[in-house]
């Protein structure tokens, strides 16, 4: 079976602080900073490229995911 992903996040409660991190430490390439909200769901994110492989760094501000971060680090 082949496992395939859409996207992963990682949720941060800094997001310069995790870019910067990202970038210096394992030379990734930071994409600019986008904001999304839905609901009662509002984040500010980040795209990584390290190589080929691309993931989010995600900063919650309301909405599930901020409940998640604040419960579960």
């Amino acid at each position: 079976m082949e496992l395939k992903f859409s996207h992963i996040d990682i949720l941060v409660n800094d997001l310069q602080a995790a870019c910067d991190y990202y970038a210096k430490i394992l030379g990734a390439q930071i994409s600019k900073k986008f904001t999304w909200e839905r609901d009662e769901l509002h984040v500010t994110y980040a795209v990584v490229k390290i190589g080929e492989e691309r993931f989010m760094l995600v900063q919650p501000f309301s909405g599930n995911l901020k409940n998640l971060i604040d419960t579960k680090g």
